[in-house]
């Protein structure tokens, strides 16, 4: 019988599992990205004629305390959700404690405590003593492969991550809690960082550095609020197939995601977007979708992407910059704006003469097009093809590829592809209907994901008993999970569910033993009581505060973190 977990507030115990510290925090500015700091958090030494202020004071206290077994055996109330006490995890890193002018200490983690030989995860708000924790200086956990920290959550406290503080790191979780104040990274912060396989942070104000997260781990970055990221932030992380940025101001430096070849995805939506060159040049995009946004592409915004196959961009852009998609030869469709404007002479340089411009009659796409000798097509809705489903052929529309990508919606009938051996990744956008068992024993399918699907159907067992599939994301999708949808999975690691699923059926996800990460949103309040049965004991449920999910994952005895 299904146990429905609706969204309420969380007992005392379990509300306390997370730190609030009031804090004032540092701002950025968004034309330079210079920090501007508070007067009263400078560290300044005090001259000898100072006498009305006592001069800051930096102290740096080491503790070697390990976790006893009174620790472990702490009240619920004290209790985080990394398992051991926030207290006794803070215990063991080594802290600088600066005296501001006024009085009040905050601190800087400069590392590990001398003689600390295992710290697996950390929530950062204070020291033992209390004192607010707003920094992490440079190298602080750099190169941690011994003690093996994997695990991290930043209070709104802190506020600055210094240079190369996580770089060569093994961490592999990286959350933060509800957050007011801004958060710099600096140059290299997350450099190298080859465990991390997700970002996934809503309403923040973050500026990230140049190569801050450059050559990770990651598979999937999906941010909303403002963005601030400097030149190479993300370049050449080898894993990353889908970015999403959304909801803020997006000031984007050169080569954000440059050459990042297993990229299949970039989504900018409802922002305002400043934007300089390369932005994801020499990478192995195959869509670019850019809505409700306001602002321009830069030079080589998408230069040499020898997949891309689709441009989408809405209504608010108004420029497109030289070469902004040159030698992209496997352009098939670019959608444009009645508000684009400005389209370079070179924007599509080197494209061949394969694609075809979809825009609004009169408009400067539609000249471009003329003028370049260009297949044009009016942009006219069809909403009756808008709502009409394709309907898979199990015979005609037999698929042998390596990779099914496709915008169009379809409607795949029971069993229509099960047992496919050649399958290894696999894309709905629009909307996607999947019969019972439709993708069931796919051998080789390594990866799912859903997009922007308005409806979405999910049978029973329908991608179960995938030996290989690792990821699963669904990103503004509607619909409900069926029951056994994803079961079964041996390799199965993280599934990111976002906005737009309410419900998970029974056994769902059940007998994934490698399943571990488990993204969810406000919007899931219906979660079956086996949904994850025979999982692992360690599996992490990530929602947002007083949502279903955690009230699932209280019940459950699951850990779970706020985001």
């Amino acid at each position: 019988m299904a146990r429905q977990f609706t969204a309420k507030r969380l007992s005392a115990a379990a509300a306390a599992l997370l730190c609030t510290i009031p804090l004032t925090g540092c701002l950025f500015d968004y034309t330079d990205g210079s920090r501007i700091v508070p007067e009263h958090q400078k560290k300044t030494t005090a001259s000898p004629a100072q006498t009305t202020a006592p001069p800051p004071v930096a102290v740096t206290e080491t503790t070697t305390a390990s976790v006893s077994a009174a620790s472990k055996t702490t009240s619920a109330a004290e209790t985080t959700v990394t398992g051991t006490t926030q207290k006794a995890a803070a215990a063991q890193l080594e802290y600088e404690i600066i005296r501001n002018p006024d009085g009040t200490e905050t601190a800087t983690v400069t590392g590990f405590a001398k003689g600390v030989t295992m710290l697996p995860a950390v929530e950062l708000a204070e020291t033992p003593e209390g004192i607010p924790i707003t920094q992490i200086g440079d190298n602080a956990f750099r190169s941690d492969h011994n003690i093996g920290l994997q695990m991290l959550v930043l209070t709104d406290s802190v506020t600055h991550i210094g240079k190369n503080a996580f770089r060569d790191s093994f961490l592999r979780s990286f959350s933060l809690a509800e957050r007011e104040n801004p958060l710099i990274m600096d140059e290299y912060a997350f450099y190298h960082t080859e465990k991390i396989s997700t970002l996934h942070w809503s309403d923040c104000h973050v500026r990230l550095g140049a190569h801050c997260f450059a050559e990770s781990g990651m598979n999937s970055v999906t941010l909303s609020g403002d963005l601030n990221a400097r030149d190479e932030c993300f370049a050449q992380c080898g894993n990353l197939t889908a970015v999403t940025l959304s909801d803020g101001e997006l000031v984007l430096g050169n080569q954000v995601f440059w050459s990042c070849h297993a990229l299949e995805s970039v989504t900018l939506r409802d922002a305002a977007i400043t934007a300089k060159d390369y932005f994801c040049a020499s990478s192995g995009i195959r869509k670019l979708c850019i809505e409700n946004c306001t602002g321009s592409a830069g030079s080589f915004f998408c230069s040499a992407c020898p997949f891309l196959e689709t441009v989408e961009i809405g209504e608010g852009i108004t420029a497109l910059g030289p070469y902004a998609f040159r030698e992209c030869t496997a352009l098939r469709t670019v959608r444009l704006p009645a508000s684009l404007k400005e389209i370079d002479e070179s924007c599509f340089y080197g494209c061949g003469q394969d694609f075809q411009i979809i825009a609004p009659e009169g408009s400067a796409a539609m000249a471009y097009a003329a003028a370049h000798g260009l297949d044009a097509a009016a942009d006219v809705p069809d909403e009756a093809a808008e709502e009409s489903f394709k309907v898979y052929d199990t015979e005609a529309d037999k698929y042998s590829g390596y990779s099914y990508h496709t915008a169009v919606r379809m409607e795949f009938p029971e069993k229509a592809c099960c047992g496919n051996s050649s399958l290894e990744s696999i894309r709905f956008e629009d909307g996607v209907r999947l019969g019972d068992g439709a993708f069931s024993m796919c051998r080789a399918l390594k990866k799912a994901a859903f997009e922007s699907c308005e409806e979405a159907v999910f049978g029973n067992a329908c991608f179960s008993g995938c030996a290989k599939l690792k990821t699963i994301t669904f990103h503004m999708t509607n619909g409900t999970i069926g029951s056994y949808a994803f079961s079964r999975n041996p390799s199965l690691e993280q599934v990111t569910i976002g906005k737009g699923i309410t419900e998970i059926g029974s056994y769902a996800f059940s007998d994934c033993p490698k399943l571990r990460t488990v993204i969810l949103p406000e919007s899931v309040t219906v979660i079956h009581e086996d949904a994850f049965s025979g999982c692992p004991d360690d599996i992490r449920i990530y929602a947002p505060k007083n949502s279903a999910a955690i009230d699932f994952a209280v019940e459950k005895g699951f850990g779970f973190e706020y985001r």
